[in-house]
């Protein structure tokens, strides 16, 4: 048997569905001024008027009707609803009226008690090192939860009312870019105020909301100020073999590193890095003993253009984008301008927070090519996959297959990684994993050194993990990896890479991570791949038993490598043409 709560939850959500607001709202196009009118009745956008039951005929509701039909020329429908609960929720919930202003500071002109709140909340969320706060409001349900190292926890169930107040005074009290009111059904972005993400100890936070099927829904990113703790590439989790490779891209003064991944899977982590090891590189490097008059001694100009910018790089000159953000077309127009602007501003090095529009692929390109170091992103699954995406952006092919120009290609995703104090061992805990998987770990692992997460210890606060970890493809592009591309596509290219330039798929690294003990192979497989993904895509079969012995060495953990096995650096052959079968 349904509560009146359910029967009402789910007449809005009905009504949400059809796109319905509410017009008799204070400041709403028919607006009903006084409280008492409004638990008497509710007008609906499609002309329907809600009237309490047995009040029909009572002298508010025959004026407002009359009135209406009036006004809009148009035939109301009268239904009658029990009660004032519902009216109550429609006026709430389903209002195309400007929300009502928040107070923001009391009398004393210190922080009104709903910002407060917010800032406990958010201080919460940085002491449990979490990326992001979602805040849900369906009905009369509220949620807070927290993602903390890619997992969801649900911490608080306030009221759909309170939940929906902190919405109203995040957004229009809280925020510097944002419109001036909270909408519950548009989407919509924001900026938190540098002052309030200063109390909360972060360098600042990215606010998303729009509407669901039954509510709302809000997201805060955390961005935490990397300070002087900038992580290392080793330390991001890159491999040996990876690190040398990036290490090859920043000596570059000009062309084109491109880092792809899908949202949230730390690329902006990975450039501030690779940025902050430039400008120490460059800085280190002074040798004038006088240093030409000057106090110090920088060495190069790194500028950012991002959208905006979200981790602090000391020494850099970042700046956020120019554009109108309720304009697509002024977005991607932004971006394209902002590349060239920057290009007369004297950098050595520019990061670009993403290419994605034809414009953006375009300008960022004559920046690489007109001796600047450029760095970017763009949005695919694989390293090899970014050659795609450049010819999608109608990069011309003499610049996109050009290995002077394009000289890095790499693609991350995040994992978590195991605590290594409580994982626990697999030898005795094999019967915790699905048979399926069992056999790929035993197929294709080190057993020896294969852990899975344990039930959590003071180390690791009882979670079991210590933190994300990449796991990586970079490629350093060659005249036989672009012409494997342009002649035959992404996978012979893919081949060629990890059969002629000691290729590392995500799969093999994923792999080798798992048989450091870093990563529990159930985490692993169900956030990058299958480990027989390789096998049943390209034919590479590096397992135990496979016939790719220069695969399974890049498989095995490091101080295990088999020396025999181990592959060392070589220049790879020209790409060959593959002789058509007669």
């Amino acid at each position: 048997m349904s509560t009146p709560d359910k029967h009402i939850d789910d007449l809005i959500k009905k009504l949400r569905a059809k796109n319905l607001t509410v017009l008799s709202a204070p400041g709403g196009q028919l607006p009903l001024a006084k409280k008492e009118q409004r638990e008497l009745m509710c007008l609906m956008s499609d002309h329907t008027l809600l009237v309490r039951s047995g009040q029909t005929q009572n002298f508010e509701v025959l004026s407002y009707l009359d009135l209406v039909r009036r006004k809009t020329g148009k035939q109301v429908n009268v239904k009658t609803v029990t009660g004032t609960q519902l009216l109550n929720r429609l006026y709430a919930e389903l209002s195309d009226a400007p929300a009502p202003k928040v107070k923001v500071l009391d009398t004393a002109g210190a922080l009104s008690v709903n910002q407060m709140e917010v800032i406990r909340l958010i201080t919460d969320a940085v002491n449990r090192k979490a990326s992001d706060i979602h805040i849900k409001v369906n009905g009369s349900y509220g949620m807070i939860a927290y993602r903390i190292h890619g997992d969801m926890y649900k911490f608080q169930e306030p009221p759909g009312e309170k939940c929906r107040e902190y919405c109203q005074t995040i957004y229009q009290s809280m925020c510097e870019i944002a419109e001036p009111t909270y909408k519950e059904h548009t989407h919509q972005d924001g900026r938190i105020k540098e002052a309030v993400v200063a109390k909360c100890g972060l360098f600042g936070a990215r606010v998303a909301s729009g509407p669901t099927d039954s509510g709302s829904h809000m997201v805060i990113r955390l961005l935490y100020d990397s300070g002087s703790s900038i992580p290392t590439l080793d330390q991001l989790g890159y491999l040996g073999e990876q690190i040398e490779m990036i290490n090859t891209m920043r000596k570059h003064t000009s062309g084109i590193n491109i880092l792809s991944g899908a949202t949230g899977s730390g690329k902006s982590t990975s450039l501030v890095s690779v940025m902050s090891m430039i400008i120490q590189d460059a800085s280190n490097s002074g040798f004038a003993s006088n240093n030409n008059g000057a106090e110090g001694f920088l060495g190069i100009e790194v500028l950012t253009i991002e959208d905006p910018p979200e981790y602090k790089i000391r020494g850099a000159t970042q700046t956020p984008l120019v554009a109108d953000r309720s304009s697509e077309e002024s977005i991607r127009r932004g971006w394209a301008n902002s590349i060239k602007a920057s290009m007369r501003q004297d950098p050595d090095i520019m990061m670009i927070g993403e290419i994605r529009d034809p414009g953006s692929a375009r300008a960022a390109f004559d920046a690489a090519m007109t001796g600047h170091g450029v760095w970017s992103t763009v949005h695919v699954t694989d390293a090899v996959g970014i050659m795609m995406r450049l010819r999608g952006l109608q990069v011309e092919s003499d610049r996109m297959l050009d290995p002077e120009i394009v000289t890095g290609l790499i693609n991350q995703s995040l994992v978590q990684k195991l605590c290594p104090v409580c994982s626990i061992p697999w030898a005795h805990n094999r019967h915790l994993v699905e048979e399926d998987l069992r056999n790929r770990v035993e197929r294709y692992c080190e057993l020896e050194g294969v852990r899975l997460r344990g039930p959590g210890c003071p180390h690791c606060k009882g979670e079991g993990i210590m933190g994300r970890m990449v796991i990586a493809e970079v490629i350093l592009p060659n005249i036989g990896f672009m012409d494997a591309f342009s002649e035959h596509g992404k996978t012979k290219a893919k081949d060629y890479w990890v059969k002629h330039m000691n290729g590392i798929t995500k799969c093999m690294a994923m792999i080798r991570r798992v048989n450091e003990g870093y990563l529990d192979p159930r985490e692993a497989e169900s956030k990058i791949s299958a480990m027989d993904k390789d096998l049943i895509t390209m034919g590479l079969d590096y397992s135990r038993q496979g016939d790719f012995a220069a695969g399974r060495a890049r498989v095995l953990p490091v101080e295990h490598a088999n020396p025999d096995l181990t592959t060392k650096f070589v220049a790879p052959p020209p790409y060959e043409k593959e002789e058509e079968a007669a």
